[in-house]
């Protein structure tokens, strides 16, 4: 009894580790499948770190556009002069200053750089000239021409600019010539113009010069008429010609 009860024990036994070994046997991975694990988890870390190196490598070499430093240029109280010419029934006049105020902000290699660089054709320009400081001959003149402007409500002519276009210079390394395109502030009446102008900069200094033709009637302003003893009354025309030279230097920190 005791032998038939072993052998069943051994028989249940030896069926009891085949159930094991098969078991292990089937599920156990197999080389090549963790191979493959191991294969697409190295490809993925390799790949986020090929993505994180470009990702750091554009933001150090994409960097915002460093922004030129305007150079300011600021009115000097000598070395500028304007005229006003016109005609009249009698004679030709003109009128005279040396007072022209304002600034330019220009880029550092203006006026030069206006001819290949789309965005120094816009450099900031204002420029301003007291009514009061021009003079003539006569002081019944200044008087009746400070009346016609209504100087002291508008005590200034204003120039704002808009853009420059450039225009050939032959032979100049220095002076540049553009077709400058602003607006003119007359009588407190503001018209867009064209006027040609000669750009020069020299040792920190920059001198612009140019004229430009003007109707008074187009700013509100009826020619002026005069009576003078002897002469009796004199009429001004309608047209007259500005021109001018403007020097500035560059501001100094």
């Amino acid at each position: 009894m005791k032998t038939r009860l072993w052998k069943v024990l051994a028989i249940v036994a030896v069926m009891t580790v085949a159930v094991v070994l098969v078991l292990f046997l089937w599920f156990r991975p197999s080389q090549d499948t963790s191979a493959e694990f191991d294969y697409v988890f190295s490809s993925t870390e390799a790949a986020s770190e090929a993505v994180s190196s470009a990702v750091t490598e554009t933001s150090q070499s994409v960097k915002p556009a460093a922004q030129t430093e305007l150079v300011r240029f600021d009115a000097q109280p000598s070395g500028s002069k304007a005229k006003i010419a016109g005609t009249s029934s009698v004679h030709d006049w003109t009128m005279e200053s040396i007072v022209i105020g304002g600034f330019m902000e220009v880029d550092p290699g203006f006026p030069g750089s206006a001819l290949t660089n789309s965005s120094a054709i816009r450099p900031r320009v204002e420029v301003f000239l007291p009514v009061r400081a021009f003079k003539s001959y006569s002081k019944r003149m200044d008087e009746v021409m400070q009346e016609h402007m209504d100087e002291p409500k508008y005590k200034r002519i204003e120039y704002r600019l808009i853009e420059l276009n450039p225009k050939p210079t032959p032979g100049s390394s220095a002076k540049f010539a553009f077709e400058a395109t602003g607006v003119l502030t007359i009588k407190g009446a503001a018209r867009t113009n064209q006027m040609p102008v000669v750009i020069e900069k020299l040792e920190g200094k920059m001198k612009v010069s140019g004229s430009m033709s003007l109707k008074m009637t187009d700013f509100g302003v009826q020619p002026p008429k005069i009576t003078i003893p002897v002469l009796g009354a004199i009429t001004t025309g309608d047209d007259i010609t500005v021109t001018f030279e403007w020097s500035s230097a560059a501001q100094t920190p």
